[in-house]
C-alpha cells in the first residue's frame, strides 16, 4: 500500500507546477521575458509552453515516485488524458488570477 504522504505530496507538487506559468511574469521563474504586453505580462503562448514543460516535469516526478514504490506499469491513453485534464483543472486557479481577478482588483 502506498503511504498517503506520497499521494498528497505529489498532488501538491502538481498544483504548484500547474500554477507557476500564471502567477509570475518571468520565464521558468528566472529569465526576464522581452515579449510582454503593455501591462508587462508575458504572452499567452509563452505561458502555454511553460505549462507543457511543467506538465512534463510533473509526470516525470510521478513516474519517479511510481518507480520507487512499485515499479513502472504500462500507461494507456486514458492515463495521459486524465493527468492532462487534472493538470489543467489545477491551473485554473492561476489562470483566473492572471486574467480575471487581477483586473477586477486593480493589481
Amino acid at each position: 500500500m502506498i503511504p498517503d504522504s506520497y499521494v498528497y505530496g505529489y498532488l501538491l507538487l502538481m498544483l504548484l507546477l500547474a500554477n507557476l506559468p500564471f502567477v509570475n511574469q518571468r520565464l521558468f521563474l528566472v529569465i526576464a521575458v522581452s515579449n510582454v504586453d503593455k501591462q508587462g505580462n508575458k504572452a499567452f503562448w509563452i505561458r502555454l509552453i511553460e505549462f507543457g514543460v511543467y506538465y512534463a516535469l510533473a509526470i516525470a516526478a510521478g513516474l519517479g515516485i511510481e518507480y520507487y514504490l512499485t515499479g513502472i506499469t504500462p500507461k494507456d491513453w486514458v492515463f495521459w488524458a486524465t493527468t492532462l485534464a487534472m493538470f489543467a483543472v489545477f491551473a485554473s486557479i492561476g489562470f483566473l488570477w492572471q486574467y480575471q481577478l487581477r483586473k477586477q482588483l486593480g493589481i
